[in-house]
């Protein structure tokens, strides 16, 4: 009989630790949880708009202009012939890979590019 009450004592005392690590464990996570909410609910931050930048972020109301319009339709139009009096020049490359690439502006017209032209720019 000895036996059996040393053996429920011990199985008495090893259920009260394990309720005493219960609670533990419970509070522990409740406090863990107050802090998360308590630091979401802090580093919310509140916003107040001024009434000033309200007024000037509502949408503009469009209104075209027809003046504009009535400006771009007396533009004057080139005819081809006075478009090809203009020259039109590009800018082509020329040179080793030693000495660096190197260009030079030439007319459309005539692209082939002259060596010297380029050794004098050096």
């Amino acid at each position: 009989m000895n036996k059996e009450k040393a053996r429920l004592k011990k199985e008495l005392n090893r259920l009260r630790r394990q309720k005493s690590i219960l609670w533990v464990g419970i509070l522990f996570l409740l406090a863990v949880l107050i802090w998360t909410a308590v630091s979401i609910l802090t580093s919310q931050k509140k916003v107040k708009i001024d009434q000033e930048l309200t007024e000037l972020a509502k949408p503009l109301v469009p209104r075209l202009d027809t003046e504009v319009f009535s400006l771009i339709e007396q533009k004057r139009a080139l005819s081809d012939e006075e478009l090809s009096s203009f020259p039109i020049y590009v800018y082509l490359l020329a040179g080793d890979e030693r000495r660096g690439k190197q260009g030079v502006f030439t007319d459309i017209i005539n692209p082939s590019i002259d060596n010297n032209e380029i050794d004098e720019d050096d």
